[in-house]
């Protein structure tokens, strides 16, 4: 946990499955898949470690276990990352952190260019946050100007020493702190060193929706929970249940965050960042990837209305209309698809070439029939939120598991 290189661990004890980047910003501006032509250069998948999986991107056979530290030299001790690393759209960017336990743990949060026409892919280290302590980050946000690195409440015991004694994340986790404030830092993305500090109230969360300047603020929207709590709902016994009615207790909610006057104030001055949690419960959340650290519209996701112990239905949310009365959504604010017994996966939005209108596009869903045990990825129109077809996998040939992430490439 502490020394050695994440090289050296065998690759069937590689654990590598949460997200995928396709054309992740690494070789030379030639490289081309063997199999593909159309642009997608390579495959892969990332985890809540710092480990990386290349796939190959038209069979999806595993090709070479990594991390990133063959992308961004000294890396080679730290242990966690994000699986969600915020890849920027117009450049190909992509932003994360490395956390290296030890007697002063530190974050190391990074960049690494694509290759261009006449430069191979390249990183630069941004920061590194030593005043932290050590806790599980699964997602980290993007502005146009700033990497926005939130530290909520997941830390571990022992400055991490827990984990290898408990042989996993989530036992490793201190009780839940009331007192402990989020904190928030944001740094210059293209210079690099921490602009401003900033804390707020309290919370957990996996997922960012989305987040934008807005003049000399940044806004943030992202899921967040009471408490860490959540996590103990993931248990085998709980996901496997009939009868269980609460294991998104408590539930993530969409919450915005708005970080003020960052340059209005002198760095040493710890700012207080404005949480507005709204009563709409939503996680794996998406939203038009060109939209990214934009002030996007529409946000969709899986929500849940208890039915099952799992999701229940996948909603667009109008964030426009739900922020003017975040207590009370107005109408207009939620459309919501659902069938019954059926859980779907994370809504996947895919924009129809040549589209002017920010929700111009379909949603791409896998769908797990409980009773019957079939599966279909099931294409809905972004618009009226209804659905246009579904391709049903064959009877008796294979059931898709419920999952949590997956990744669009092409066009339609």
């Amino acid at each position: 946990m502490f020394t050695g290189d994440s090289s050296d661990v065998p690759d069937n004890a590689r654990n590598v499955q949460v997200t995928l980047t396709p054309n992740f910003p690494t070789g030379n501006k030639g490289e081309q898949s063997h199999r593909n032509k159309s642009g997608l250069r390579n495959l892969f998948v990332k985890t809540d470690a710092n480990v990386l999986r290349s796939l190959d991107p038209v069979t999806l056979d595993p090709i070479e276990s990594t991390n990133y530290s063959t992308f961004v030299p000294g890396l080679s001790k730290a242990r966690l990352a994000a699986s969600h690393a915020s890849t920027d759209p117009d450049t190909g960017e992509l932003f994360n952190f490395a956390l290296q336990f030890g007697k002063t743990p530190t974050y190391t949060l990074f960049k690494i260019c694509p290759p261009t026409e006449t430069e191979d892919s390249r990183s630069q280290i941004l920061a590194e946050i030593t005043d932290a302590p050590p806790a599980y980050i699964h997602s980290v946000c993007l502005t146009k100007k700033y990497f926005i690195f939130c530290v909520w409440q997941a830390d571990f015991k022992l400055l991490g020493a827990a984990i290898p004694f408990y042989r996993n994340l989530v036992q490793s986790f201190k009780t839940w702190d009331p007192e402990r404030k989020v904190l928030w830092y944001v740094v210059d993305r293209n210079k690099g060193g921490i602009v401003r500090k900033y804390t707020s109230d309290p919370f957990f969360a996996f997922h960012h929706i989305n987040a934008f300047d807005d003049g000399d603020n940044v806004v943030v929207d992202l899921c967040t929970f009471d408490t860490h709590e959540i996590i103990d709902k993931f248990y085998l016994d709980v996901l496997r249940s009939s009868t269980a009615k609460s294991s998104l207790n408590p539930p993530p909610l969409i919450t915005r965050v708005v970080i003020a006057d960052i340059t209005a104030s002198p760095i040493s001055v710890v700012g207080a960042a404005n949480i507005t949690k709204t009563s709409v419960l939503l996680d794996l959340p998406t939203i038009s990837p060109p939209h990214a650290w934009r002030r996007q519209r529409y946000a969709y996701g899986a929500s849940s209305r208890g039915l099952s112990s799992l999701w229940d239905c996948i909603l667009k949310i109008d964030m426009q209309l739900l922020f003017s009365n975040p207590s009370d959504p107005p109408a207009g604010a939620i459309k919501q698809f659902e069938r019954p017994f059926c859980t779907p996966s994370e809504p996947i939005f895919v924009r129809r070439p040549g589209a002017t209108e920010e929700d111009d596009g379909v949603v791409l869903m896998v769908e797990l029939d409980g009773i019957k045990g079939e599966s279909a990825l099931v294409v809905i129109d972004a618009q009226s939120f209804e659905e246009l077809g579904r391709a049903q996998a064959k009877e008796g040939a294979f059931i898709v598991p419920h999952h949590f992430h997956g990744a669009w490439y092409g066009d339609l």
